[in-house]
């Protein structure tokens, strides 16, 4: 275990360890907090589905490129070798930054001296994959909760919870303008590359799963349309703190892969019973392909048992379009044109699904808000972390329909931006109307 903090007597002050993480680099730089529920098997899963798709993609157009590329990439000082998957998990949620992926950067908190624990995260991310394994081949407990280690991740990963408090790029719009500027940089990497054990291919296989994890998060219904940032500038202008304003971001991205509040994340799961989700329970959503489904929350890719389910099958082949840019750049010098081909299958709300501002209307009855306020975690709760309340949710519901329109506003400012211009214009235009 890592040392904590000391007050001004020298003594570790008497609190809960993760408050204490969080209250020091809050304090420390202003960040803000979310709250986020991280899901890594999901994306280990997608991350490595997607690249054997686009080896077998190449394959038939008589590309050959070695499927073992994909599972051992050596890290800058060649001592340890990830998985693609594990890179499009351990991604912006545990690093900061491709290099800081690619070279394992010192953590900038002097009070955490262990640098991240992979092979601990490691162990976790088999844990999530074997409950996704057992889901999809319909054997063992299916009521078995998702595995979440969030607290415990934090501490063998400093990175973890610390990326946490600043992570506007994984939601709506801004992942995937994440998504592109991480892909114009490994496609501008790996037409530097030689042959497979070029350290330019290898480290721009890791910008580009840094890439795709940004893209991929981009198919969970929390990471789609809740406006974090206008809900961080918003906390600024009413005096509440950053905890409150990630607690409040984490509400709306907890419950917005949920039809209503008849079945709220955390209760009345159909999946606690071990039965698939229904039609009608999730986010109605639409792609620029016009491939339509209804996507979930954070650990519920797989609640439907089908890798045919098009919330499994759309984000695989994102990450198969992704992979194969980046392998015709190493091997043909070939670079896409126009709009990155991956963003055509993102998927924004669907023009007739309900609106979040009528999900979470300010005129909510009373044992509607009670059900809400049950729902949410624990932590969200606890003052030392959050201090969130209930006339918080009434006064967020209240300015949601400002910070919708000012979301809007945004999109439509930044659509005519140098990344907004990869991205497919169909995506563009659906989160212009996000409402």
């Amino acid at each position: 275990m890592s040392a904590t903090p000391s007050d001004a007597h020298g003594s570790p002050p008497l609190a809960d360890p993760f408050s204490l993480f969080l209250t020091a680099h809050a304090g420390s730089n202003g960040s803000r907090i979310a709250q986020k529920r991280f899901n890594a098997g999901e994306h280990a899963w997608l991350g490595g589905c997607g690249a054997a798709a686009a080896v077998e993609r190449l394959a038939r157009q008589g590309v050959a490129v070695d499927a073992e590329l994909f599972k051992s990439i050596p890290r800058k000082d060649e001592r340890e070798s990830l998985q693609y998957g594990e890179l499009v998990a351990l991604s912006g949620d545990f690093y900061e930054s491709p290099e800081a992926l690619f070279e394992e950067r010192p953590s900038r908190l002097p009070w955490l001296w262990e640098s991240n624990d992979l092979s601990d995260i490691r162990r976790l991310f088999a844990e999530e994959l074997h409950w996704i394994d057992q889901r999809l081949d319909g054997v063992g407990e299916y009521a078995t909760p998702y595995p979440d280690a969030n607290i415990r991740l934090a501490w063998n990963a400093k990175s973890y919870v610390e990326l946490a408090l600043r992570n506007v790029d994984h939601f709506g719009w801004h992942n995937q303008l994440a998504y592109v500027r991480h892909h114009r940089t490994a496609l501008e990497l790996a037409l530097r590359a030689k042959g497979p054990d070029d350290p330019w291919l290898r480290q721009a296989l890791y910008t580009n799963a840094f890439a795709d994890h940004f893209l991929t998060d981009g198919f969970a219904a929390g990471h789609i349309r809740v406006p974090r940032q206008e809900i961080c500038d918003w906390a600024d202008r009413q005096g509440l703190n950053d905890r409150v304003a990630g607690a409040l971001s984490k509400v709306l991205h907890d419950q917005d892969g949920h039809a209503d509040l008849q079945s709220l994340h955390g209760i009345s799961e159909p999946h606690e019973q071990g039965v698939s989700h229904r039609h009608g329970l999730g986010l109605p959503v639409v792609n620029a392909a016009d491939e339509r489904w209804e996507t979930f929350c954070d650990g519920q890719l797989f609640l439907n048992r089908s890798t045919q389910d098009p919330a499994v099958e759309q984000a695989v082949e994102a990450v198969a379009d992704s992979v194969e840019e980046l392998l015709m750049a190493w091997r043909h010098q070939q670079l896409p044109d126009g709009c990155y081909r991956a963003t055509a299958r993102v998927p924004w709300p669907d023009p007739g699904a309900p609106t979040l501002v009528q999900k979470f209307s300010a005129t909510m009855a009373k044992d509607d808000l009670d059900r809400l306020w049950d729902s949410i975690a624990w932590y969200g709760r606890v003052p030392w972390l959050s201090g969130l309340k209930r006339d918080h949710l009434r006064q967020l519901f209240a300015a949601l329909p400002d910070l919708m329109s000012t979301f809007r506003s945004h999109i439509e400012a930044q659509s005519g931006s140098t990344d907004a211009q990869r991205l497919d214009p169909r995506y563009v235009e659906g989160m212009r109307h996000v409402a």
